[in-house]
């Protein structure tokens, strides 16, 4: 009989060892993809942002400075054009790695001066859907 009961026992234990990694890896499963969200894909910083704020920057640079009286476009709204046309390419092309990237692809894609927010179009409709997105992730998903 002992034989027995000392392998109920064991079935038992392994049962117990099933729940318990079992109960462990479903919540594994379900953090996961939180705090993978949460975290950066990589030890380096999003460049995102950064390359946001410098399109910007070159965006107002292009309007104030790169035009003649006439309103022609001058020798450096060339160059800053070209400028801020391949980081605006670069963050298009580029995979977000933390929220602050994700928004500021969003806000690229918003702008109304940017190459997808001209393709979006004026209509504040066809922007709601990107306004939505990005309140959400400033706002913090619950």
């Amino acid at each position: 009989m002992k034989p027995k009961q000392r392998g109920s026992e064991m079935n038992m234990l392994d049962r117990r060892s099933f729940f318990k990694s079992a109960s462990t890896a479903a919540l594994a499963a379900t953090a996961t993809p939180a705090l993978a969200f949460q975290m950066p894909i990589t030890e380096t910083p999003d460049p995102l942002p950064e390359w946001f704020r410098k399109w910007q920057t070159l965006q107002v640079r292009w309007f104030d400075e790169g035009h003649d009286e006439d309103g022609e476009q001058n020798a450096l709204g060339a160059i800053l054009e070209d400028e801020r046309d391949e980081i605006e390419q670069r963050i298009m092309n580029a995979r977000a790695t933390s929220i602050q990237g994700a928004v500021a692809q969003l806000d690229l894609a918003i702008h109304p001066d940017s190459f997808i927010g001209r393709v979006i179009g004026e209509d504040p409709r066809d922007r709601v859907v990107f306004e939505n997105i990005r309140a959400a992730l400033v706002g913090g998903l619950v």
